[in-house]
């Protein structure tokens, strides 16, 4: 039995992260917030005036500005058009340090005493729950594996995950690692920089940024962690030419050209992962429109003539209906009625890893109980 764990941005919520709506007022909050930790307040100026200048294209056509892959999508459009990477440049720095800013860990405080606190970093609960399910499946070493494709920018699961020693693989090579999870990121990474002259990705070790130290200082045990991934690629220059990093940031539509070279065994890993897959969960991922790439993928990947999908749980709060409205338009007619909506309180993150541990870790039946009656 093979799972796959698909996440879109409601997955990273309960970290602190903004959902897609509400990400440019978040930026906006912190460029106007003189205490925030942004360190490009240009970029996110530039960016703010630039989403201002676009409310006149309302006089011609709708599209959702106030939505970031919406706003990403047209600055992308107008990059070819222009044939400038500016603005693309600084709305990616943007989305890395609003997201290294509005994401918080916590200390482990259990082994606390008078003398010292272990500084161990931790994701929140949900986060953590799901990298435990995760790391006991690959430990087990079962017939039952798991992998994880992501449209998220963030790096809350694998914090996560190296801190429940789980290894996990990327992708980027023709054949992954065995033993290892893996963790598909197929629109980018805060934690990857892009070297525009050797046209490759570094990737910064998450598990070095969270090492153990110690203190006595219980206002640093209670304040909360953050983890900037991109600064520390900052630190260094490439090792081949010694230019300078840029944030690794895909806008989620048709047009990937540009990291077309570095990404497609991502994407080639994803396709088979989708292939394999007797059960499909999806969690806070909306099926934008804008994301042609992933429709595309999906139908491709599903398309097996040697598995069989057995259950697709589909997690979204989504309280207007228009989520569940998309993806039953998308789903395809012959696994509809293998499909499990789960919305409202049923339709978050913690809730579903919950009952996870059952889906992935007990027995299939255990799993296709569990589901019945939900909505």
């Amino acid at each position: 039995m093979h799972t796959v764990i698909i996440m879109g941005a409601g997955a990273s919520v309960e970290a602190g992260a903004p959902l897609m709506a509400d990400f440019l007022d978040r930026a906006e909050d912190y460029l106007h917030d003189p205490n925030s930790g942004i360190r490009s307040r240009d970029s996110f100026r530039l960016a703010i005036d630039a989403l201002r200048g676009l409310r006149s294209i309302h006089a011609t056509s709708y599209i959702d500005l106030n939505n970031l892959e919406a706003f990403l999508g047209v600055v992308e459009m107008q990059q070819l058009l222009d044939e400038q990477k500016s603005m693309l440049g600084h709305l990616s720095t943007v989305i890395v340090e609003t997201l290294e800013e509005a994401i918080t860990f916590r200390r482990d405080v259990q082994n606390f005493n008078e003398r010292r606190v272990l500084d161990r970093v931790l994701a929140d609960p949900a986060n953590l729950e799901l990298a435990s399910i995760l790391a006991d499946l690959q430990r087990a070493g079962t017939m039952h594996t798991a992998g994880v494709i992501t449209f998220n920018y963030d790096t809350v699961l694998e914090v996560a995950l190296a801190d429940n020693g789980c290894s996990i693989d990327y992708g980027f090579d023709p054949a992954l690692a065995r033993g290892s999870t893996p963790f598909l990121k197929l629109h980018g990474s805060i934690g990857w920089g892009w070297c525009d002259t050797c046209k490759r990705i570094e990737r910064t070790d998450v598990a070095k940024l969270i090492g153990l130290s110690t203190t006595t200082d219980m206002s640093k045990i209670l304040t909360p962690v953050r983890i900037r991934p991109f600064e520390d690629i900052q630190r260094h220059p490439c090792r081949n030419c010694r230019s300078a990093f840029r944030p690794t940031i895909v806008p989620p539509s048709w047009n990937k050209s540009e990291y077309r070279e570095s990404l497609v065994q991502v994407w080639r890993h994803a396709a088979a992962q989708l292939g394999k897959a007797d059960r499909i969960v999806v969690i806070g991922y909306s099926l934008p429109e804008s994301d042609a790439f992933f429709r595309y993928l999906f139908a491709l990947g599903t398309n097996s003539s040697t598995n069989r999908l057995r259950l697709v749980w589909v997690v979204n709060k989504d309280d207007d209906g228009s989520a569940e409205a998309r993806m039953r338009q998308f789903i395809g007619r012959g696994i509809i009625d293998r499909v499990v909506f789960h919305r409202g309180e049923e339709g978050t993150f913690s809730y579903c890893v919950k009952r996870l541990r059952e889906l992935l870790v007990h027995s299939n039946q255990v799993g296709l109980r569990s589901s019945k009656g939900s909505r």
